[in-house]
């Protein structure tokens, strides 16, 4: 393992190059040029708090927002199956 550039609340995209917010690892937009932070690998296990909703892509939204009307999740996900 190489040494780090990035700050300790930063995550290391890996071109060892970019440095993103640790919030943003696994959020369902890629950050990382390489798309690094979004890999599979990365974010198999993740789950959303509670009181939140997870989307297809596993980005997590506000629990309210599931079946507001309009599409939070990138990929409009909180939007299906929806009752009337």
């Amino acid at each position: 393992m190489h040494p780090s550039h990035c700050l300790p609340r930063e995550f290391e995209c890996e071109d060892r190059i970019t440095c993103i917010h640790q919030s943003w690892v696994c959020d369902g937009d890629r950050d990382c040029p390489d798309g690094s932070d979004e890999s599979q690998a990365l974010c198999r296990n993740v789950t959303c708090r509670p009181d939140q909703f997870q989307c297809q892509n596993r980005a997590c939204i506000p629990g309210h927002l599931h079946c507001s009307g309009h599409a939070e999740c990138p990929d409009k996900s909180d939007e299906e199956n929806c009752s009337e």
